[in-house]
């Protein structure tokens, strides 16, 4: 008998080759034309959207509304205590302020009542305007265990670039002078806009300043000298509360002032 030998090519043919090779072009350039219309989505958000910059700077900037002062204010609940001396209060606001500037341009005061004591440190800002470190002891009555609490307020003059990032270094600060996790940390920030002209359609400019932010549920009151309006925006990270059942985290306020309207918006209440 003869045996037959038969051998296999294992080399692909060109024709398979040819498929395999196009194969990788087509998915080289799939994957280039998702890459391209990545960075242009990012840069439609950077510069149309405007996500580098807070939500309340970009409505009212939108809106035409120049802006006279912004307030950032960072709270921290430290622990529950039955008391607190006046020199741990002290202590802790002067480590707040030590992060701030040297405390030889500081100004310092205290406040003591029956249901709260609290000291002061006040600076000049380097954003133009005052900084305002505190630290307090709040207890109701003798039957309730008390709260101390640490506190920077930032009062400044005109527009503040980077609010967002300037809330999270107010929290950073206070973490790093109270040295312990803190709870119930809250941020919030408020924004006066320069009087617009008083024949301003001030329904219009909430319904724009709401859509800018992209506010959902929006509970507007109309009074004899302006309007006030609430709602939410899941582009804004203060933390929400609650108003007859439903989360709100901006707020506006429209008076009549003098000649002009006086416009404010905060988050996430004024």
């Amino acid at each position: 008998m003869t045996e037959e030998t038969v051998v296999v090519n294992a080399q692909p043919t060109l024709m398979a080759q040819l498929r395999r090779f196009l194969l990788r072009v087509s998915l080289t350039l799939t994957l280039t034309a998702l890459l391209v219309l990545l960075v242009q989505h990012q840069i439609r958000l950077v510069k149309h959207e405007r996500i580098l910059e807070h939500p309340v700077m970009a409505a009212l900037d939108a809106a035409g509304v120049s802006i006279r002062a912004t307030q950032l204010r960072a709270t921290a609940l430290v622990r529950h205590e039955q008391d607190v001396t006046m020199e741990e209060l002290k202590r802790l606001a002067a480590r707040i302020a030590a992060a701030r500037t040297e405390h030889s341009d500081v100004e310092l005061w205290s406040e003591v009542r029956p249901q709260y004591r609290v000291v002061y440190y006040r600076g000049h800002d380097e954003a133009g305007g005052t900084w305002t470190a505190s630290a307090r002891f709040l207890r109701p009555d003798e039957l309730s265990t008390g709260r101390l609490e640490v506190a920077l307020l930032r009062e400044l003059v005109g527009r503040l670039d980077g609010m967002r990032s300037a809330m999270y270094q107010m929290e950073g600060q206070l973490q790093r002078a109270v040295g312990a996790p803190l709870r119930e940390i809250e941020l919030e920030a408020s924004v006066e806009g320069r009087p617009v002209p008083r024949d301003t359609d001030v329904e219009r400019l909430v319904d724009q300043l709401m859509h800018e932010m992209n506010v959902e549920a929006v509970t507007t009151h109309t009074r004899v000298d302006g309007v006030t309006a609430r709602g939410y925006s899941p582009r804004l990270t203060t933390t929400p509360y609650e108003v007859s059942g439903a989360r709100t985290n901006v707020a506006i306020r429209i008076s009549r002032q003098g000649q002009g309207m006086w416009v404010e918006v905060g988050t996430p209440t004024l």
